[in-house]
């Protein structure tokens, strides 16, 4: 489930895709007792991308969120162009406990989580690099996590 290699790659709406993931994961953080918030560019986020393997990752970040957060909490998802123009940022926020500094969340077979495998984290960084992209986790000052994704848009039509 590492391969990554064999990516076939095609246009995408970023910004349509979360919301897509979005609607899928509500069933899943209201059994938890949570909210799903988005917040979402009214722009289009184009981006070269394999859907499949971009939901992937998504997906992957929505429920560490939902599975950090208590019950009574808020899983933020936003997908905005960067400052710059030139990427777009994909976060999910929680309001959990953040992220443990004295471990990388992206070592593999790692996990805080009594069932987890501590695989997801993993592929999902090596599936955002697959897209040219980069996948961060930090702590939020107001407490929670932070899972942001970064991915190149595409600026030339028909690209």
């Amino acid at each position: 489930c590492l391969r990554t290699e064999m990516l076939t790659m095609e246009k995408c709406d970023a910004g349509e895709l979360l919301s897509d993931c979005a609607r899928h994961a509500q069933r899943r953080a209201q059994g938890s007792g949570l909210e799903i918030a988005a917040r979402l560019s009214r722009r289009p986020l184009p981006v070269k991308a394999n859907k499949t393997a971009l939901q992937q990752v998504i997906d992957c970040l929505i429920d560490n969120a939902i599975e950090a957060t208590p019950r009574g909490g808020i899983v933020t998802l936003s997908a905005e162009p960067s400052p710059d123009g030139r990427d777009v940022l994909i976060e999910v926020t929680d309001t959990g406990k953040g992220v443990d500094q004295r471990i990388d969340p992206f070592a593999l077979f790692l996990s805080t989580k009594g069932g987890g495998l501590g695989v997801g984290l993993p592929i999902a960084r090596r599936l955002a690099r697959r897209h040219g992209g980069a996948l961060v986790l930090s702590s939020s000052a107001a407490g929670g996590a932070i899972a942001s994704l970064r991915l190149p848009l595409l600026s030339r039509p028909g690209v």
